[in-house]
């Protein structure tokens, strides 16, 4: 979960992008995703570093279907009942 205001800013300064790379040959596609608004971004959004953003490298011919599966692996919290979750932790 992210943390807004300046607590946030400062969380964001200490984050080292991460890249996850899951591609088998050398023509792929890069996607670059911001964990905080839950969207992918451009590649100049990536660069510039002032969110909290991760690289993805794929195969070109990866379906949909494939990089949701690697979404799945990196960010496995995002498809957990946050509600439950939290009644089963309190």
């Amino acid at each position: 979960m992210c943390i807004q205001n300046e607590k946030r800013e400062r969380e964001i300064m200490s984050y080292q992008p991460a890249q996850y790379d899951f591609s088998t040959s050398n023509e792929t596609m890069s996607y670059y995703y911001d964990v905080c608004a839950d969207t992918f971004v451009s590649k100049i959004a990536f660069l510039d570093q002032n969110r909290v953003i991760d690289h993805f490298i794929v195969d070109k011919t990866a379906t949909a279907q494939e990089i949701d599966e690697m979404f799945d692996k990196v960010y496995p919290h995002y498809n957990t009942d946050l509600k439950q979750l939290f009644e089963e932790i309190s």
